[in-house]
């Protein structure tokens, strides 16, 4: 039998590096396979890891957030067309600007010490529809847990503060329902309907704090000045009022741009999603007092 010898291998021929994250072989700064930059190429000086960690990346973020949000600011409902019709890169996903806005809601509602997601049990107990099942179900955990009433407000009030940062979440979906109603016959999926409901709510996000500081700003250095102060319930009325006419207005953009509605059928449902906003937002107190309850 004739031995077979096979050919060296040719040094030249054989890659050099292999890709870190994939193990495909590189022939090229990036990898062809799933884009990891060469190994070799790196740097870890400090000026590279600044650039690479810092700059680079708020650069990257600076551009998809800016045109994201100036889509959901100008354009109401066309981050939602954008979306099914498969434009992915240049636009934050739903889900991650729900996120991104939530969390600055909440740090601003935080640092301005504003309760209008997460409600104190003062509020459950003396100013809701169901303030008087909110006493007995309080007075029935005060028990379960031996502790008196501050005791247990203190404690409930924590437990709510941070269970509404995930909670919020809950609101898509209730309002996706709403939406799949408002636009029957001309939806495409749910998905469409969660989707355009997460967008709604992150300019909800928005228009909170930017309508409230509004009347706060006008009050404190407008009115007052001048002598003619607004109360605190004048004030919030007023603030309540703006919110809506705003909310229902860029509903009823939205949902013409996002579901090709004609525009009579558009302006009935911003004015019926001003009602199922409320609805909606009554729902996810509920249910954050449930939670909250039985979390204590």
């Amino acid at each position: 039998m004739t031995a077979t010898v096979l050919p060296a291998a040719d040094p030249a021929s054989e890659p050099t590096e292999r890709c870190v994250t994939c193990g495909a072989a590189l022939c090229t700064p990036f990898c062809p396979e799933c884009g990891e930059k060469r190994a070799a190429d790196r740097s870890y000086s400090i000026f590279h890891f600044t650039k690479e960690n810092v700059i680079d990346a708020i650069g990257s973020l600076d551009g998809r957030t800016f045109r994201t949000l100036k889509l959901l600011l100008l354009r109401p409902g066309e981050l939602t067309a954008q979306f099914m019709r498969g434009a992915r890169l240049p636009y934050l996903s739903p889900l991650q600007l729900f996120l991104a806005l939530n969390l600055l809601f909440f740090v601003w509602s935080s640092a301005e010490r504003f309760s209008i997601l997460d409600t104190p049990l003062s509020v459950h107990t003396t100013s809701m529809p169901w303030s008087q099942s909110a006493r007995a179900m309080a007075h029935d955990r005060m028990v379960a847990t031996k502790r008196d009433s501050v005791a247990f407000q203190a404690a409930y009030d924590a437990t709510s503060h941070e269970q509404a940062k995930s909670l919020v979440i809950l609101m898509v979906p209730f309002f996706a329902i709403c939406v799949a109603v408002m636009a029957a016959g001309r939806r495409q999926s749910l998905v469409k309907d969660i989707v355009f409901s997460m967008h709604f709510y992150s300019f909800v996000f928005i228009a909170i704090p930017v309508t409230l500081e509004l009347i706060i700003r006008t009050n404190r250095w407008i009115l007052r000045p001048l002598g003619h102060p607004m109360s605190n319930d004048a004030g919030i009325q007023l603030w309540t009022e703006l919110l809506a006419i705003i909310l229902a207005m860029y509903l009823a953009r939205a949902l013409l741009r996002a579901y090709d509605m004609s525009k009579l059928r558009t302006v009935l449902s911003g004015i019926a999603g001003a009602f199922v906003i409320t609805f909606v937002f009554y729902l996810y107190r509920y249910v954050l007092l449930i939670v909250g309850m039985h979390s204590v």
